[in-house]
């Protein structure tokens, strides 16, 4: 089999490395962390607050955490812990603001989960326009259509790829982490997936895990075809309106392919080239069986029924001395909490209590508490 040829995935690298190398001649910040994301080994019951905690460094912190749970899920979540484990059951790398591109925000891309549970953020009901789940003999693969909007994706965007790598080695996003029960019967024990890629954007998205307990995860898992989409780094069926979970093949390792009876290896053009308008081959599907289909409805229904509540608007006005307080509710359309709308009650405490100290500095902390209570308590038992 043909060597492995640099791309520009490596040149970026190598640039970056000169670069950092002068910087730290000169005493500034380092592009590269102590331990790169991939080496570091966690198991799911000692996840750390967050992965990333090297300081400075040219990227900056870690957008979000990593140890998620029933205080972090919601609309503004900002876990970036991930699993894959079936049809019913994976996240998504996605931007935490509207109208994102995912190269602008790969780094700070949160998870989006279609079961509640996980400390994440959801996938929005309907966004999933047709899913197909595969199972191989050296990793899961999960594929599919999505409305991207509803995930905060640029509605044009064509997107990219995040991995546990990056040119500076702390991954896209930066210390993201993935986990899965894949590989086992104890559907509760969860194993890390060292070596995965998560390709999103154009309304479509794949994202591949490894086993890592296969010799081969680095190279089903390929992280420097960055340009060539889910296509070419994890050929698929998966079709517009279907939902299936299938047994498959393997792949042909991304890059890797036969012509003429020769096994050859692709090379990435460098983006400075523009778009690539060809490509050497035809990816090979891998071929499925015992392929179980299912509706969106019978997959999703937790999305359909995770809580939601009325959107408020709550003025509430602590008077000096204990006077008369007066609140205002306003209910506007039903529907998930939206930051700009409908603020979550914790930043609502955080905004009245604020506010009462700012404008009314004499109140007592008696009088703050009972401003505090009654607003938070005003959005947690509206429910739909």
């Amino acid at each position: 089999m043909a060597l492995l040829s640099f791309s520009s995935s490596f040149v970026r690298v190598a640039l970056v490395l000169s670069t950092t190398l002068v910087l730290q001649a000169n005493g500034q910040q380092k592009t590269f962390p102590d331990t790169p994301l991939a080496n570091k080994r966690i198991p799911f019951t000692q996840i750390p607050y967050q992965v990333d905690t090297d300081k400075d460094l040219i990227r900056g912190a870690q957008f979000g955490v990593n140890q998620c749970n029933s205080t972090t899920e919601g609309p503004e979540s900002k876990c970036q812990t991930s699993f894959i484990n079936s049809i019913d059951d994976f996240c998504l790398w996605a931007p935490p603001e509207k109208d994102s591109t995912i190269g602008n925000t790969e780094g700070e891309a949160v998870a989006w989960c279609t079961k509640p549970g996980r400390g994440t953020r959801l996938i929005p009901a309907g966004a999933l326009q047709g899913v197909q789940f595969m199972r191989t003999p050296d990793y899961v693969q999960v594929v599919g259509f999505i409305d991207q909007k509803l995930i905060n994706i640029e509605t044009t965007d064509s997107g990219g790829e995040m991995d546990p790598h990056g040119a500076d080695l702390r991954g896209n996003p930066l210390g993201g982490l993935l986990y899965s029960n894949a590989w086992g019967s104890d559907k509760n024990a969860f194993t890390q997936v060292i070596e995965w890629h998560n390709f999103m954007g154009g309304n479509a998205f794949c994202l591949k895990a490894c086993d890592p307990s296969k010799p081969n995860a680095a190279k089903f898992c390929e992280h420097i075809f960055d340009r060539i989409g889910c296509a070419y780094n994890a050929p698929n069926a998966a079709k517009t309106g279907t939902f299936e979970s299938c047994a498959g093949d393997n792949q042909d390792f991304p890059g890797i392919y036969t012509s003429n009876g020769q096994v050859l290896t692709y090379t990435q053009p460098d983006e400075k080239l523009g778009a690539i308008q060809t490509m050497p081959y035809e990816p090979k599907v891998p071929a499925s069986s015992n392929c179980t289909p299912f509706t969106s409805a019978s997959l999703y229904n937790a999305l359909q029924s995770a809580p939601r509540w009325r959107c408020c608007f709550i003025s509430t006005h602590c008077c000096a001395k204990r006077k008369r307080q007066v609140t205002k509710r306003l209910f506007g359309p039903r529907g998930p909490i939206q930051w700009k709308r409908c603020p979550t009650p914790q930043r609502l405490w955080h905004q009245r209590s604020q506010y009462s100290r700012r404008q009314h500095r004499s109140d007592d902390s008696w009088n703050l508490l009972r401003c505090g209570l009654l607003v938070v308590m005003s959005c947690l038992f509206s429910p739909i």
